[in-house]
């Protein structure tokens, strides 16, 4: 990647995770540094009860790209929104602070949105060429919902939950003030206006391990991206597009 054509805002959004703050922002900003670009990362604490806001704003001293926002409420949308918004960055992502996704796939997520072949660049599970590992458990969870969700919005997409995605600028400011969720059907919301307004959407393999401190409440979720989705589907029939 040439260096200066475009600037990239990391958003990280964290709830309770002083044990693995410190270490993984050193590795993303490591990584971050290798690739050769213009880069900030804003840390986003979700109202947090241990000592992450704390450490985050520690770690503001000793990395000059650092930066640190506090939400009251919690909701990784809600924090990739404030982050998102308040940036004037040309690229905008986020990524789990877990590192479920390798860093190693962070130069191929931005790429296409680096030479404009792409507003949207989002990682795949389940593509062909992607590397996971999780339980068969999750793994049949997250292959109902992407079923579901395509069946119920008309989409062909292979994964819409990856903590992993990146926008463009002109994506972002279109895509968010219509974008109502602050949880975890954000992203699925996003990805649904997205391609119903013809945003162009790569999908990048990953290599990818599950936590096994993952923080999602797998049922309560569930039932919440349900609702979302007859949300938008009421939405699509509004709106009269042609199903996809």
């Amino acid at each position: 990647m040439a260096a200066g054509l475009k600037t990239i805002n990391l958003t990280l959004p964290v709830f309770n995770e002083a044990r693995i703050l410190e270490k993984s922002v050193a590795d993303i900003l490591t990584c971050l540094r290798s690739l050769d670009l213009a880069y900030e990362v804003c840390i986003v604490d979700n109202g947090s009860v241990d000592e992450t806001l704390e450490l985050a704003k520690r770690l503001t001293s000793a990395y000059s790209q650092l930066s640190v926002k506090s939400l009251v409420k919690p909701g990784r949308g809600r924090a990739i929104k404030t982050s998102w918004l308040s940036s004037d960055a040309e690229i905008r992502c986020y990524m789990d602070i877990d590192l479920s996704t390798e860093l190693s796939c962070l130069a191929d997520l931005l790429s296409p949105l680096i030479t404009e072949e792409a507003d949207i660049s989002i990682g795949s599970r389940h593509s062909s060429n992607s590397a996971v590992v999780r339980s068969l458990k999750r793994e049949l969870i997250s292959r109902i919902n992407v079923s579901a969700t395509n069946f119920i919005t008309g989409l062909a997409q292979t994964d819409f939950q990856c903590g992993f995605k990146a926008c463009s600028r002109n994506a972002v400011e279109k895509l968010l003030p219509i974008t109502q969720d602050n949880d975890w059907f954000f992203d699925t919301e996003l990805l649904v206006y997205a391609s119903y307004y013809g945003f162009r959407i790569h999908q990048e393999p990953v290599r990818w391990k599950e936590d096994p401190d993952s923080r999602v409440k797998i049922i309560s979720t569930a039932i919440h991206n349900l609702r979302g989705l007859f949300r938008i589907r009421r939405w699509i029939n509004e709106q009269s597009f042609s199903m996809k």
